[in-house]
């Protein structure tokens, strides 16, 4: 069985850390868009991410990477937005 690559972009929505527990971001919510072929689990598993992480300098890369590493999507694009307090 062939696999089919597709664009896939994860928006990590993100909460800033406590003062006291340094320069890293709380990942509060992820969004994907552009997969139909792979289970959103599967993806967040692959890319090793999971809702509560800190994310520190280099995880947004890191994930990236590793979900072009699976083989399963054409391209990949990981964007870290800070939630709003509107």
């Amino acid at each position: 069985m062939s696999r089919v690559s597709v664009p896939i972009v994860l928006a990590l929505l993100c909460m800033a850390a406590p003062a006291l527990a340094g320069p890293e971001a709380i990942v509060s919510d992820v969004r994907i868009h552009g997969n139909y072929r792979t289970p959103d689990d599967i993806v967040l598993q692959l890319a090793g991410l999971t809702v509560g992480q800190p994310l520190g300098p280099g995880g947004v890369d890191a994930m990236a990477d590793r979900l072009r590493k699976s083989g399963r999507f054409e391209s990949v694009e990981v964007r870290k937005r800070y939630r709003s307090f509107d």
